[in-house]
């Protein structure tokens, strides 16, 4: 099982995605279906891959810039 503290990064900040959106929508649990469980260790580490993952695409960002780069 995953969720909060399993965090491997708040990329920089205090707060991780996790908690600025479960404070904003509340918790929104989710299943990962994996046929090939070894044992429940096997189940955490992929529980927290998933979890980490969905974090680190939070939040996503674009930019554009005008004028002469040089």
């Amino acid at each position: 099982m995953a969720g909060s503290g399993s965090e491997t990064t708040t990329m920089g900040v205090k707060e991780s995605g996790y908690k600025l959106s479960s404070d904003a929508f509340g918790e929104s649990p989710t299943s990962v279906l994996n046929d090939a469980l070894i044992d429940t260790t096997d189940a955490d580490a992929i529980a927290k891959a998933a979890y980490n993952t969905r974090l680190n695409e939070f939040l996503t960002g674009e930019g554009r810039c005008s004028g002469n780069p040089e």
